[in-house]
């Protein structure tokens, strides 16, 4: 979702008349690495500098542009409140753009949805360079921007999970369906979303929040 336009002071190049092709980056962090490499000539628009965030904690929603972060966007959202949360994934170095237009799978996902679910609106600019949003773009184009960007697929051996409530309600519930876990009260930890956030990004307990807004990832795991 973009927030706002501004006209640029670079001069324009016109890809539809030449010979390349042009690569979107939002945060550049997919494993396939399609935004950096091409078998033919080709342009990055790099969208880093497009990364502006307001949220607004009344009406619980968020312009966000694609060039955001998902930890920039934890970060703004706990500036303005410590109860709200967004359904979005763990690692924060990952960008909105390319995250959202994969539809954006993420830990509370059976309560809430993907991440595209929860858009309800967007800004794009067409190839006749036309400033379109939901409405006027139809709701084919706003679907298919919300998940049609496709995605990598990986296989992961060992999870976390996230339970939206306290200890005492999660017990009971594992016990019923899977008591074979043999899930004790001192496997769990309580904590609110904004520190989940962290945590699952692979940060230490009381780790500051703006190591949400680094691009670089300093964590050890899957994404490193």
């Amino acid at each position: 979702m973009v927030e706002h336009t501004t006209k640029s002071s670079h001069n324009p190049i016109n890809i539809e008349k030449s010979d390349l092709n042009s690569w979107i980056r939002s945060g550049g962090h997919d494993f396939e690495g399609l935004s950096y490499v091409s078998p033919v000539r080709f342009v990055i628009v790099d969208l880093i500098n497009l990364s502006s965030i307001n949220v607004d904690s009344e009406e619980k929603t968020a312009w966000i542009q694609s060039g955001a972060t998902l930890g920039q966007l934890y970060y703004r959202i706990a500036e303005k409140s410590k109860t709200l949360a967004f359904p979005a994934g763990s690692c924060p170095t990952v960008g909105i753009g390319g995250y959202f237009s994969g539809g954006g799978y993420g830990f509370m996902l059976r309560k809430f949805g993907l991440a595209a679910d929860n858009i309800v609106d967007a800004q794009i600019i067409d190839v006749k360079g036309r400033l379109l949003d939901r409405k006027s773009m139809g709701e084919d184009l706003f679907w298919a921007i919300r998940g049609g960007g496709g995605g990598n697929t990986t296989m992961a051996a060992v999870f976390q999970s996230l339970f939206l409530g306290g200890i005492d309600r999660l017990l009971p519930l594992m016990q019923e369906s899977f008591p074979e876990l043999g899930l004790a009260k001192e496997d769990c930890t309580e904590r609110s979303w904004i520190e989940s956030a962290l945590y699952n990004a692979g940060f230490q307990n009381g780790e500051s929040l703006d190591a949400l807004l680094s691009r670089n990832s300093s964590t050890k795991g899957a994404y490193s």
